[in-house]
């Protein structure tokens, strides 16, 4: 009977290290190889319009999510860029919500990240059907975006609510509108000071990190969602508030989506996720 002991032992164990060596394997294959960023040479006004960027945008149109995107930098600033023309992810955005999210470590991974929730999403009756009924209401849905949300910086730390338009600890900004073809525009600013070091928060080029876009989707049940967002609120996807990961970020647990939550009541969808590791560009 020991013998037989030991070889289930032995058996169970090596079931447990190819479990973890395949798991290990996939994470290596989600992290695809670092991309060069951007210099941004001309200042940027962070006011919702895409005018003063640079055309064509550093990354391609991504055809699974349905958006652009930029990550750029100069000296002292990282900036951020988001651009759709899609009605689906308009809205998803709009009424969802979007976190945008920075690992200073460089891993596609939300923990230990920091983020800025903005919109944070409200409350619809489910999706808006048809274009007409969606133009009538998409200027409601950018006034509605009067609060964001910061966690896992230098200085804010926790998750902390702010007025859209007033100051914060950190220097970021972020904004959201339309541009004149329709296009929903994000933008952001987040001063080094924030990310890294405030000793050595500037030429921060050569240096990677990781950016992630969590882009929640609409809740069609008012029930399924508890207002605005906060600790013990699902913010970015089901984003779950643990211990703080090193280098100041925050521990986020990740939802599973799909199914039935607890007394049978449908679970919000996933989340569109999508990451994307940037070597930070230099001077010239």
């Amino acid at each position: 009977m020991k013998r037989i002991h030991v070889l289930i032992s032995g058996a169970s164990l090596l079931c447990c290290f190819l479990l973890i060596a395949c798991s290990s394997s996939r994470n290596v294959q989600q992290q695809e190889p670092a991309s060069k960023g951007s210099w941004q040479a001309n200042k940027l006004t962070i006011d919702g319009s895409d005018s003063d960027w640079t055309a064509p945008l550093l990354f391609e149109y991504n055809k699974k999510e349905k958006f652009h995107y930029a990550v750029t930098n100069d000296q002292t600033n990282l900036y951020v860029m988001l651009r759709s023309s899609d009605e689906n992810t308009q809205q998803e955005i709009l009424r969802g919500g979007l976190t945008v999210l920075f690992n200073t470590h460089a891993v596609n991974e939300e923990h230990g990240a920091a983020g800025i929730v903005y919109p944070t999403g409200n409350i619809p009756k489910g999706p808006m059907n048809g274009r007409q009924e969606y133009n009538n209401n998409r200027h409601i849905a950018l006034n509605n975006a009067q609060d964001y949300s910061l966690f896992g910086f230098n200085t804010v730390k926790s998750l902390e609510n702010y007025d859209y338009g007033k100051e914060n600890k950190e220097g970021i900004q972020v904004s959201v509108g339309m541009n004149a073809t329709g296009e929903l525009i994000y933008e952001a600013v987040i001063p080094f000071s924030a990310l890294f070091n405030r000793g050595s928060a500037v030429n921060q080029g050569g240096r990677s990190l990781s950016v992630g876009f969590v882009i929640d989707p609409v809740p069609v049940d008012p029930s399924a969602r508890g207002g605005r967002r906060g600790p013990g609120i699902g913010i970015g996807g089901g984003f779950g508030f643990g211990s703080f990961g090193s280098g100041g970020g925050l521990g986020i647990s990740i939802g599973t989506g799909g199914g039935l939550g607890r007394g049978g009541r449908q679970r919000m969808p996933e989340s569109t996720r999508v990451w994307r590791e940037i070597i930070l560009a230099k001077a010239g």
